[in-house]
């Protein structure tokens, strides 16, 4: 089965509208993992996150240039939990929102075109676009194996850059 999707969606803080283009009435166990990871990512929901990884998860930034390691699950989620810990101490609340803009979805591997974008008092902090490729166990309840984020280089570069 392969289905894809190409209008994007509305986004609130974080949270993917129920646009009927991006949210078919017959959505795979597999593309609805995938959704719930982009709404655990948003939220900083750790604990959702690693109920979706499977044991084996590893995830990988692509290109080269713009990789820090593959991470397994515990790295992962280590990595996510200092991130968030580190937006928790903000004095203001940074609120993220992904943007999906086309969904290719076949067999247990689903690519998304996306964009992540973090705003804080209405002024963008970050705004990258992103390709996932997100493979997945064939099972009932699909768990995450696999995420390969093809990211935009330079907009990485400048925001560490900036951060440092």
């Amino acid at each position: 089965m392969q289905q894809s999707l190409s209008t994007p969606a509305i986004v609130l803080e974080g949270l993917m509208s129920q646009s009927p283009d991006l949210h078919p009435s017959s959505e795979s166990p597999v593309l609805s993992t995938v959704r719930a990871w982009y709404d655990a990512t948003a939220k900083w929901d750790l604990n959702a996150l690693a109920d979706l990884f499977h044991d084996t998860y590893y995830h990988q930034t692509i290109p080269a240039i713009a990789d820090d390691g593959i991470k397994n699950k515990k790295q992962a989620l280590d990595y996510a939990d200092s991130v968030s810990e580190a937006l928790g101490k903000l004095p203001m609340k940074v609120i993220f929102h992904y943007e999906l803009f086309d969904i290719i979805e076949s067999q247990n591997r689903i690519w998304v075109h996306s964009r992540l974008y973090a705003e804080k008092d209405g002024k963008i902090l970050f705004n990258n676009e992103s390709i996932f490729l997100f493979t997945l166990t064939e099972d009932d309840k699909p768990k995450i194996k696999a995420i390969r984020e093809f990211v935009d280089t330079k907009t990485l570069s400048d925001w560490k850059s900036q951060s440092l």
